[in-house]
């Protein structure tokens, strides 16, 4: 399955921010996000990847290692629109095992999903 990853309008990957997530076009927004950083070789090093209403699941997610949003300066997200939750799980599922983040992930059938094209 195609989907479009989000990125600014200046076509550049969006910073993790508090200002981000707090824009209006959050609310109640569902779908799935990837967080990441880049590594010393310039390669993006997956952290997170979830689904639901996104500025809740990363705030929730970012509490949870006491990791502060606001503006930090090397954590990126990126993010799909994809409103049916089973086959959000299936996306989740192919996206965990692919770029493996750690953490857990929905059990069942994986959807093929393209990745942001870092």
């Amino acid at each position: 399955m195609t989907v479009h990853w989000q990125k600014s309008p200046n076509n550049t990957w969006y910073k993790l921010s508090s200002d981000l997530l707090n824009n209006r076009y959050f609310d109640k927004l569902q779908g799935i996000y990837i967080i990441w950083y880049w590594d010393d070789l310039s390669r993006p090093k997956v952290i997170q990847v979830g689904q639901g209403i996104i500025r809740n699941r990363v705030q929730d997610y970012l509490k949870g290692f006491n990791i502060e949003v606001t503006n930090h300066p090397t954590l990126y997200i990126t993010w799909t629109v994809v409103e049916d939750a089973p086959k959000r799980d299936a996306m989740v599922t192919f996206l965990g095992r692919r770029l493996r983040p750690g953490g857990r992930f929905p059990h069942g059938n994986p959807i093929r999903v393209n990745l942001p094209e870092w």
